[in-house]
Formats: structure tokens, sequence, C-alpha cells
């Protein structure tokens, strides 16, 4: 009698309609982990709100105060909360995913499915967040009175949206299948994103800098040319395309690095867990 063995695909290929086989598997995680999340907390959600709007607080204090730099297209405040929802988006994605497959280690020992739906059900959780974030933004223009298109922010805001994501995805899932093999990175990604966010212009503009060569090392970050699209939206300016460029072709390749790595060593996942 004929064997058969039941094994993905190759790893420069993606069975689109296996994952779209598995799409409820994909939906039932993400909502677990949204669950699992904010279950026993207090303040639940208020938590995603909270986190940058004290940061925004500190910066502003730190901005106006201490380094009195020139004036900026919009109020410091929003300037700041527009690039910190980013970040909480962009990092969260990173850790959510990095951690993902040693917190899942139980399900895929037992049990065959796209590998990939792990990181991406954490990187939707990381996106449900940002959505949280966007209320209190909103608020903000209003506040201060930002006389938005409502079209072209949709279009500029969403194209944002979609680098962060993407940049995010791409990085947590080589952290992920690093972090399989070498658990060290558990303890590097901490620090890692920590000395991130110092060169990504989140909480001050990259004009700020007086260093040509080091502005255009820093909008090789793709969360640079994602800030920028996003500020762009909303103070209504023309977006500096010279420097989204770099970011959004850093995303790209980070993506495709990450989807080739995880897929390349998807077999193996199970023995090393």
């Amino acid at each position: 009698m004929a064997g058969y063995e039941i094994k993905p695909s190759g790893w420069l290929t993606f069975d689109f309609r296996e994952l779209w086989h598995f799409r409820e598997l994909f939906l039932f995680m993400t909502w677990r982990d949204i669950k699992v999340k904010y279950k026993q907390t207090f303040l639940g959600l208020a938590w995603v709100v909270l986190q940058p709007l004290a940061l925004m607080a500190i910066f502003t204090v730190i901005w106006l105060k201490v380094m009195k730099p020139a004036e900026l297209d919009i109020p410091y405040p929003l300037f700041a909360y527009s690039g910190l929802v980013f970040w909480g988006l962009f990092s969260s994605g990173i850790s959510g995913a990095g951690e993902s497959m040693i917190s899942n280690a139980n399900i895929i020992k037992k049990i065959y499915f796209p590998r990939i739906i792990i990181p991406a059900s954490a990187a939707l959780t990381a996106l449900f967040d940002f959505v949280v974030t966007l209320f209190l933004l909103v608020l903000l223009i209003l506040y201060y009175q930002i006389d938005v298109s409502l079209p072209r922010f949709a279009g500029l805001f969403s194209l944002s949206i979609m680098i962060t994501m993407a940049a995010s995805f791409g990085i947590g899932l080589i952290v992920s299948a690093a972090t399989i093999r070498y658990r060290d990175f558990r303890y590097v990604m901490p620090f890692f994103l920590q000395a991130f966010f110092f060169v990504s212009p989140v909480v001050y503009p990259l004009a700020l800098l007086s260093s040509d060569s080091l502005r255009i090392v820093l909008s090789l970050n793709p969360l640079a040319g994602a800030v920028t699209l996003a500020r762009a939206a909303i103070t209504g300016n023309p977006a500096n395309w010279q420097a989204i460029f770099p970011g959004t072709l850093m995303t790209v390749f980070l993506l495709v690095a990450g989807l080739t790595l995880f897929r390349r060593n998807e077999s193996s996942y199970s023995d090393l867990l």
C-alpha cells in the first residue's frame, strides 16, 4: 500500500489556497491574542492610549523647555503623538511576532498548519491596538483645529500603515525564525528596539539633523518614511518622496527577507521548539 507524506510547499513559494483554507484559525488566534493581552487588566484598552499619551507629555516638556528648536508645521504634542502611535505599531508588531512561535510551541508540535499564521496573528493584534490609538489622534487634530483633507489623509495614512506593518512583519519573521534556533534573541530585542527608537524620527524631525549624510542614513529606516507620510497627511504639505523612498525600499527588502527566511526553516520548527 502506497504511503503519503503531508508537507508544506517549497520555501520560495506560498500556497495561498492553503492560507485561505486556514483563515478561520488565523482569525481565532488573532482574537485569542487580543483577549489574552487585556485579560484581568483594570484599565483594559485604555493602556493602549495611555502609553503614547504619557510619552507625548514627557517629550513635549523636553522639546519646549530644554531643546526649544524652531517651530514645526503642527503643534508639537500632535507631532509627537503622530510618531509615537506608529512606533507603537512597529515595535509591538516586531515583539509580538518575534515571541509568537515560542509562545505557541505546544500547538505547533501537535498539528500541521501554515506556521506563518502565528506571527501574522501577532502582527494583526498590534494593528488592533493601533486603531484604538487613532481615536486620540483624531481628537488632537480637532483640538488644534488642523484643516485636514480627508481623501488625502486617508490615502497617505493608509500607505503609512502599510509600510509600517510590512516592515514590522518582515523583521518579526526574521526575529521569530532566529529566536527558535537561538533563544538569545529574546533578550537582544528589547535593547534593539530601545536603540531603534532614538534613530527613528518619532519625536524629532529629520530636518533637525545638521548632517546631510546622517539624514540620508536615517532615511533608510522604514519608520522614517511611514512617519513622514503620516505627518504630510496631517499638515497638508507635499510629501517628501526623496526621504520616503529609501525607507520604503528597505521595507520591501525586509519583508522579502523575512518571508524567505521563515519559509525556508518552516519544516524544522517542530523539532527545534
